[in-house]
Protein backbone atom coordinates (compact mmCIF):
# COMPACT_ATOMS: atom_id res chain seq x y z
CA UNK A 1 0.00 0.00 0.00
CA UNK A 2 1.49 3.43 -1.11
CA UNK A 3 1.31 6.70 0.74
CA UNK A 4 0.06 8.89 -1.66
CA UNK A 5 1.11 12.24 -2.31
CA UNK A 6 -1.88 14.73 -2.83
CA UNK A 7 0.55 17.00 -5.25
CA UNK A 8 0.79 14.31 -7.22
CA UNK A 9 -2.96 14.47 -8.12
CA UNK A 10 -2.97 18.16 -8.86
CA UNK A 11 -0.40 18.64 -11.90
CA UNK A 12 2.38 18.98 -9.28
CA UNK A 13 0.68 21.70 -7.57
CA UNK A 14 1.08 20.68 -3.33
CA UNK A 15 -2.51 20.64 -2.46
CA UNK A 16 -4.17 23.09 0.34
CA UNK A 17 -4.06 20.64 3.71
CA UNK A 18 -6.72 22.93 4.77
CA UNK A 19 -9.27 21.63 2.37
CA UNK A 20 -8.89 18.09 2.92
CA UNK A 21 -11.76 17.48 4.90
CA UNK A 22 -9.81 15.57 8.03
CA UNK A 23 -11.23 11.82 8.32
CA UNK A 24 -10.56 11.89 12.17
CA UNK A 25 -13.68 13.58 14.37
CA UNK A 26 -12.63 15.17 17.37
CA UNK A 27 -14.87 15.79 20.34
CA UNK A 28 -14.38 17.43 23.61
CA UNK A 29 -16.09 17.67 26.39
CA UNK A 30 -15.14 20.36 28.92
CA UNK A 31 -16.06 20.78 32.79
CA UNK A 32 -16.99 23.77 34.03
CA UNK A 33 -13.66 25.31 34.77
CA UNK A 34 -11.84 23.39 31.90
CA UNK A 35 -11.42 26.71 30.11
CA UNK A 36 -7.33 26.36 30.36
CA UNK A 37 -6.41 22.52 30.56
CA UNK A 38 -6.37 21.60 27.35
CA UNK A 39 -4.18 24.08 25.12
CA UNK A 40 -6.58 25.02 22.27
CA UNK A 41 -4.19 24.48 19.29
CA UNK A 42 -3.78 20.26 20.42
CA UNK A 43 -7.07 19.91 19.28
CA UNK A 44 -7.87 23.01 17.35
CA UNK A 45 -10.98 21.81 15.62
CA UNK A 46 -12.95 20.15 17.81
CA UNK A 47 -16.05 21.92 19.30
CA UNK A 48 -16.58 22.11 22.78
CA UNK A 49 -19.36 20.69 24.45
CA UNK A 50 -19.95 20.85 28.38
CA UNK A 51 -19.27 17.83 30.38
CA UNK A 52 -21.79 17.90 33.51
CA UNK A 53 -20.00 16.11 36.60
CA UNK A 54 -22.09 14.90 38.95
CA UNK A 55 -21.33 13.73 42.71
CA UNK A 56 -22.93 10.89 44.68
CA UNK A 57 -22.09 8.82 47.67
CA UNK A 58 -19.49 6.75 46.00
CA UNK A 59 -17.39 9.58 44.08
CA UNK A 60 -18.22 11.29 41.02
CA UNK A 61 -19.05 10.40 37.07
CA UNK A 62 -20.18 11.68 34.21
CA UNK A 63 -21.53 10.96 30.63
CA UNK A 64 -21.53 12.50 27.35
CA UNK A 65 -23.45 10.61 24.09
CA UNK A 66 -21.30 9.95 21.44
CA UNK A 67 -22.67 10.61 17.28
CA UNK A 68 -23.18 7.65 15.36
CA UNK A 69 -20.55 5.47 14.97
CA UNK A 70 -19.88 3.25 11.97
CA UNK A 71 -18.47 -0.32 11.37
CA UNK A 72 -14.67 -0.37 11.40
CA UNK A 73 -15.22 2.75 13.57
CA UNK A 74 -12.18 3.02 16.56
CA UNK A 75 -12.88 5.30 19.32
CA UNK A 76 -10.16 6.24 21.57
CA UNK A 77 -10.97 8.25 24.61
CA UNK A 78 -8.75 10.73 26.49
CA UNK A 79 -8.97 11.86 29.81
CA UNK A 80 -7.27 15.30 30.27
CA UNK A 81 -6.70 16.40 33.85
CA UNK A 82 -6.16 19.84 35.06
CA UNK A 83 -5.31 20.64 38.86
CA UNK A 84 -8.16 18.82 40.40
CA UNK A 85 -6.63 15.02 40.05
CA UNK A 86 -8.98 12.00 41.24
CA UNK A 87 -7.45 8.78 43.07
CA UNK A 88 -9.08 7.09 40.22
CA UNK A 89 -11.32 6.95 36.86
CA UNK A 90 -12.74 4.41 35.01
CA UNK A 91 -14.25 4.56 31.37
CA UNK A 92 -16.90 2.64 30.18
CA UNK A 93 -18.81 2.61 26.94
CA UNK A 94 -22.59 1.36 26.64
CA UNK A 95 -25.51 0.87 24.21
CA UNK A 96 -28.68 -0.95 24.74
CA UNK A 97 -28.11 -4.19 25.37
CA UNK A 98 -23.92 -3.94 26.19
CA UNK A 99 -21.21 -2.56 27.65
CA UNK A 100 -17.64 -2.27 27.25
CA UNK A 101 -15.05 -1.31 30.42
CA UNK A 102 -11.69 0.00 29.65
CA UNK A 103 -8.95 -0.57 32.05
CA UNK A 104 -9.56 1.61 35.65
CA UNK A 105 -6.81 3.74 36.02
CA UNK A 106 -5.22 4.69 39.18
CA UNK A 107 -3.88 8.26 39.56
CA UNK A 108 -1.99 7.22 42.50
CA UNK A 109 0.18 4.19 42.18
CA UNK A 110 -0.07 2.55 45.40
CA UNK A 111 -4.00 2.60 45.09
CA UNK A 112 -5.27 -1.06 45.07
CA UNK A 113 -7.71 -1.05 41.98
CA UNK A 114 -10.91 -3.47 42.75
CA UNK A 115 -13.29 -5.42 40.39
CA UNK A 116 -12.64 -7.78 37.57
CA UNK A 117 -9.86 -6.74 35.29
CA UNK A 118 -10.68 -5.16 31.90
CA UNK A 119 -10.23 -7.44 29.04
CA UNK A 120 -9.88 -7.40 25.33
CA UNK A 121 -13.44 -8.89 24.52
CA UNK A 122 -16.14 -8.89 21.72
CA UNK A 123 -19.64 -7.65 23.19
CA UNK A 124 -22.90 -8.47 20.73
CA UNK A 125 -26.29 -6.52 20.91
CA UNK A 126 -29.14 -5.68 19.01
CA UNK A 127 -28.04 -2.22 18.11
CA UNK A 128 -24.79 -3.16 17.32
CA UNK A 129 -21.22 -5.17 18.22
CA UNK A 130 -17.40 -3.45 19.28
CA UNK A 131 -14.31 -4.91 20.10
CA UNK A 132 -13.03 -3.40 23.44
CA UNK A 133 -11.28 -3.50 26.33
CA UNK A 134 -8.07 -1.51 27.73
CA UNK A 135 -8.09 1.86 26.10
CA UNK A 136 -9.56 1.76 23.25
CA UNK A 137 -13.18 0.20 21.37
CA UNK A 138 -13.64 -0.75 17.40
CA UNK A 139 -16.96 -1.23 16.42
CA UNK A 140 -17.70 -4.61 14.36
CA UNK A 141 -21.52 -2.98 13.18
CA UNK A 142 -22.89 0.52 13.56
CA UNK A 143 -24.14 1.70 16.63
CA UNK A 144 -26.44 4.61 16.82
CA UNK A 145 -27.16 5.08 20.27
CA UNK A 146 -23.62 5.14 22.23
CA UNK A 147 -23.27 6.59 25.43
CA UNK A 148 -19.23 7.23 26.98
CA UNK A 149 -19.16 7.02 30.80
CA UNK A 150 -16.16 8.14 32.95
CA UNK A 151 -16.81 7.91 36.75
CA UNK A 152 -13.78 8.02 39.75
CA UNK A 153 -13.40 8.46 43.24
CA UNK A 154 -11.52 11.37 45.08
CA UNK A 155 -11.45 14.71 43.97
CA UNK A 156 -13.92 15.53 41.10
CA UNK A 157 -11.93 16.68 37.90
CA UNK A 158 -14.17 19.89 37.69
CA UNK A 159 -11.45 20.99 35.39
CA UNK A 160 -10.97 18.02 33.22
CA UNK A 161 -11.41 17.84 29.75
CA UNK A 162 -13.00 14.49 28.05
CA UNK A 163 -11.39 14.12 24.32
CA UNK A 164 -12.67 11.71 22.13
CA UNK A 165 -10.69 10.60 18.77
CA UNK A 166 -13.06 8.36 15.97
CA UNK A 167 -11.46 7.39 12.71
CA UNK A 168 -12.21 4.62 10.79
CA UNK A 169 -9.41 2.53 11.96
CA UNK A 170 -7.33 1.51 8.48
CA UNK A 171 -6.84 4.05 6.30
CA UNK A 172 -4.67 4.61 3.00
CA UNK A 173 -2.94 7.75 4.55
CA UNK A 174 -3.05 10.77 1.89
CA UNK A 175 0.97 12.72 2.14
CA UNK A 176 0.46 16.24 1.92
CA UNK A 177 4.39 17.39 2.13
CA UNK A 178 4.16 19.40 5.08
CA UNK A 179 7.32 19.50 6.45
CA UNK A 180 8.06 20.63 10.32
CA UNK A 181 11.69 21.35 12.24
CA UNK A 182 14.21 18.98 13.83
CA UNK A 183 13.15 19.27 17.80
CA UNK A 184 15.81 18.90 20.37
CA UNK A 185 14.80 15.48 21.93
CA UNK A 186 17.33 13.77 24.07
CA UNK A 187 17.47 9.93 22.85
CA UNK A 188 16.79 7.44 26.08
CA UNK A 189 16.59 3.83 25.47
CA UNK A 190 14.75 1.27 26.90
CA UNK A 191 17.03 -1.50 25.67
CA UNK A 192 19.34 -0.11 28.93
CA UNK A 193 16.92 -1.35 31.45
CA UNK A 194 16.33 -4.32 33.03
CA UNK A 195 15.95 -7.51 30.81
CA UNK A 196 12.88 -8.65 31.97
CA UNK A 197 10.90 -4.96 31.27
CA UNK A 198 12.89 -3.96 28.45
CA UNK A 199 11.44 -4.80 25.70
CA UNK A 200 8.24 -3.71 26.75
CA UNK A 201 8.70 -0.28 28.14
CA UNK A 202 8.77 1.40 25.03
CA UNK A 203 5.67 3.89 25.62
CA UNK A 204 7.10 5.54 29.12
CA UNK A 205 10.62 5.35 28.01
CA UNK A 206 9.00 7.85 25.05
CA UNK A 207 6.76 9.75 27.43
CA UNK A 208 9.98 10.47 29.29
CA UNK A 209 12.27 11.71 26.35
CA UNK A 210 9.32 14.30 25.83
CA UNK A 211 9.59 15.09 29.45
CA UNK A 212 12.89 15.61 29.30
CA UNK A 213 13.26 17.98 26.47
CA UNK A 214 11.42 20.24 28.97
CA UNK A 215 14.26 19.53 31.48
CA UNK A 216 11.71 17.14 33.64
CA UNK A 217 13.88 13.65 34.20
CA UNK A 218 12.44 10.88 36.38
CA UNK A 219 14.72 8.37 36.89
CA UNK A 220 13.22 6.43 33.34
CA UNK A 221 13.17 2.82 34.88
CA UNK A 222 10.99 3.79 38.63
CA UNK A 223 8.68 5.65 35.44
CA UNK A 224 8.25 2.40 33.09
CA UNK A 225 7.70 0.29 36.36
CA UNK A 226 4.80 2.69 37.49
CA UNK A 227 3.27 2.25 34.59
CA UNK A 228 2.56 -1.01 34.13
CA UNK A 229 -0.96 -2.14 35.04
CA UNK A 230 -2.12 -4.16 37.61
CA UNK A 231 -4.44 -6.04 36.50
CA UNK A 232 -2.18 -7.17 33.37
CA UNK A 233 1.67 -8.34 33.97
CA UNK A 234 4.01 -6.42 31.67
CA UNK A 235 1.98 -4.16 30.11
CA UNK A 236 3.54 -0.96 30.25
CA UNK A 237 1.68 0.54 27.27
CA UNK A 238 -1.94 1.53 28.10
CA UNK A 239 -2.51 5.21 26.82
CA UNK A 240 -3.82 6.19 29.72
CA UNK A 241 -2.06 5.62 32.36
CA UNK A 242 1.39 6.80 31.15
CA UNK A 243 -0.27 10.17 31.20
CA UNK A 244 -1.55 9.29 34.34
CA UNK A 245 2.13 8.92 35.77
CA UNK A 246 3.47 12.00 33.14
CA UNK A 247 0.88 13.78 34.94
CA UNK A 248 2.18 12.77 38.68
CA UNK A 249 5.91 14.07 36.93
CA UNK A 250 4.39 17.22 36.00
CA UNK A 251 3.45 16.77 32.51
CA UNK A 252 -0.45 16.87 30.75
CA UNK A 253 -1.16 14.81 28.33
CA UNK A 254 -3.95 13.31 25.82
CA UNK A 255 -4.37 10.11 23.51
CA UNK A 256 -5.30 11.42 20.26
CA UNK A 257 -5.93 9.76 16.95
CA UNK A 258 -4.07 11.57 13.91
CA UNK A 259 -5.11 10.89 9.94
CA UNK A 260 -3.02 13.30 7.84
CA UNK A 261 0.55 14.34 8.42
CA UNK A 262 -0.22 18.50 8.15
CA UNK A 263 -2.04 17.94 11.44
CA UNK A 264 1.43 16.38 13.23
CA UNK A 265 3.48 19.02 11.17
CA UNK A 266 1.91 21.79 12.96
CA UNK A 267 1.93 20.91 16.73
CA UNK A 268 5.67 19.88 15.76
CA UNK A 269 5.96 23.66 14.65
CA UNK A 270 4.79 24.61 17.79
CA UNK A 271 7.24 22.75 19.86
CA UNK A 272 5.26 19.51 20.47
CA UNK A 273 6.84 16.18 20.03
CA UNK A 274 4.59 13.48 19.11
CA UNK A 275 4.63 10.04 20.69
CA UNK A 276 3.08 7.66 17.90
CA UNK A 277 2.07 3.98 17.92
CA UNK A 278 3.85 2.37 14.96
CA UNK A 279 3.20 -1.57 13.31
CA UNK A 280 5.17 -2.85 10.95
CA UNK A 281 6.02 -5.76 8.99
CA UNK A 282 9.32 -7.48 8.26
CA UNK A 283 10.85 -4.65 6.22
CA UNK A 284 8.49 -2.36 5.68
CA UNK A 285 10.54 0.47 7.81
CA UNK A 286 14.52 0.11 6.93
CA UNK A 287 16.83 0.75 9.59
CA UNK A 288 14.57 0.19 12.45
CA UNK A 289 16.29 -1.30 15.78
CA UNK A 290 12.94 -4.37 15.41
CA UNK A 291 12.27 -6.14 12.28
CA UNK A 292 8.58 -6.16 12.86
CA UNK A 293 6.04 -4.98 15.36
CA UNK A 294 2.81 -5.40 16.32
CA UNK A 295 3.11 -2.28 18.33
CA UNK A 296 5.96 -0.05 19.09
CA UNK A 297 5.81 3.88 20.28
CA UNK A 298 8.35 6.58 18.71
CA UNK A 299 8.83 10.01 19.78
CA UNK A 300 8.08 11.66 16.03
CA UNK A 301 10.62 14.90 16.45
CA UNK A 302 10.73 16.20 12.56
CA UNK A 303 9.17 15.87 9.36
CA UNK A 304 12.08 16.22 6.61
CA UNK A 305 10.83 16.43 2.60
CA UNK A 306 12.13 12.20 1.63
CA UNK A 307 13.01 11.19 5.76
CA UNK A 308 11.75 11.84 9.09
CA UNK A 309 13.52 12.54 12.22
CA UNK A 310 12.58 10.32 15.07
CA UNK A 311 13.89 8.96 18.45
CA UNK A 312 13.16 5.18 18.81
CA UNK A 313 13.73 3.91 22.61
CA UNK A 314 14.84 0.48 20.60
CA UNK A 315 18.00 1.24 20.02
CA UNK A 316 20.56 -0.31 21.81
CA UNK A 317 22.03 2.35 23.42
CA UNK A 318 20.85 6.46 24.27
CA UNK A 319 23.70 7.74 21.71
CA UNK A 320 22.12 5.08 18.84
CA UNK A 321 18.15 6.28 19.78
CA UNK A 322 18.36 9.11 16.67
CA UNK A 323 17.02 7.45 13.56
CA UNK A 324 16.01 8.85 9.93
CA UNK A 325 13.54 7.33 8.52
CA UNK A 326 11.91 6.94 5.42
CA UNK A 327 9.04 9.17 5.32
CA UNK A 328 6.73 7.35 3.20
CA UNK A 329 7.55 3.94 4.85
CA UNK A 330 7.40 5.63 8.65
CA UNK A 331 4.00 7.68 7.87
CA UNK A 332 2.23 4.40 6.37
CA UNK A 333 3.39 2.71 9.81
CA UNK A 334 1.97 4.97 11.69
CA UNK A 335 -1.13 6.66 10.17
CA UNK A 336 -2.54 3.49 8.23
CA UNK A 337 -3.71 1.73 11.44
CA UNK A 338 -5.09 3.27 13.81
CA UNK A 339 -3.09 6.51 13.37
CA UNK A 340 -3.10 6.78 17.53
CA UNK A 341 -0.68 9.37 19.31
CA UNK A 342 0.45 11.24 22.62
CA UNK A 343 0.68 14.77 22.79
CA UNK A 344 2.27 15.89 26.19
CA UNK A 345 3.27 19.55 28.22
CA UNK A 346 4.60 20.80 31.25
CA UNK A 347 1.32 20.70 33.34
CA UNK A 348 2.84 24.29 34.44
CA UNK A 349 1.52 25.94 31.04
CA UNK A 350 -2.01 25.21 31.73
CA UNK A 351 -2.06 25.42 36.06
CA UNK A 352 -0.79 28.67 35.21
CA UNK A 353 -3.13 29.39 32.93
CA UNK A 354 -5.88 28.29 35.24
Amino acid sequence: MAVMNRGDRSGGRPYDAAMIEPLTRLLRFDAPAAAATLPSEIAARAAREPLALHQDGTGWRAEVRLPRLERRDLVVPSLVLGTHIPERYDLRFRWTGATIDLAPIALRPDLVLDGPPARLDTVGARAGRAIGGLDCMEVVEPIADCVLEVAGTGPVPEDAVLLVSVRTRRIDPVDTGARAPDLDVPGRSQMTHSAEIARHICSPISVCMVMARADVHPDPETFARASEHPHHSKLFGLWPLNLARARSAGFSGCVRIFDDVSEAARLLELGYPIVTSIRFEAGALPGAPLPRTSGHLVVLRGLGARDVLVNDPAAPDDAAVSHRYDRASFLRAWLSDRGVAYVLWPAAVTDEAA
